[in-house]
């Protein structure tokens, strides 16, 4: 079973499957950013979803003021083990994010991301198949 926080303002699209251990934080009511799954999505073990961090504060309070943004993974994505994506991110469509990696900006569709922080390496080429009428991942260039 998922852990979740505050699942208020999630939303989880048709066909997508969550593995264990999925964090989703988006402020515990504080605030109300949402998480939005779409269709297709596919998220490993211990995915961390983080809508929610702060600004560097002073010295005196290094946790300064929050802030935070929705995180939108479009369609068909896919996000591998222990993958975290941070405030106001969007993964689109197609894309799929190495394990490990640290999302913090938006992605492109049909990349292929890895590291930290997450950086686009290939773009993902889709053909139509032949026999379900659907497209399916082809070469990865």
């Amino acid at each position: 079973m998922p852990k979740m926080i505050d699942t208020t303002n999630v939303h989880i699209g048709e066909s997508s499957f969550i593995n264990k251990n999925l964090t989703i934080y988006t402020g515990n009511g504080t605030i109300n950013p949402t998480v939005f799954i779409g269709n297709n999505c596919d998220l490993g073990p211990n995915v961390t979803l983080i809508c929610l961090t702060h600004r560097i504060g002073n010295m005196q309070k290094r946790c300064g003021e929050k802030i935070s943004g929705d995180i939108i993974i479009e369609d068909g994505s896919w996000l591998g083990a222990n993958v975290m994506v941070l405030p106001g991110v969007t993964i689109a469509k197609g894309c799929v994010i190495g394990a490990g990696a640290v999302v913090t900006k938006n992605t492109e569709k049909n990349g292929l991301y890895v590291g930290v922080p997450a950086k686009r390496k290939k773009f993902i080429k889709y053909t139509l198949s032949s026999v379900t009428g659907l497209l399916i991942p082809g070469e990865i260039k």
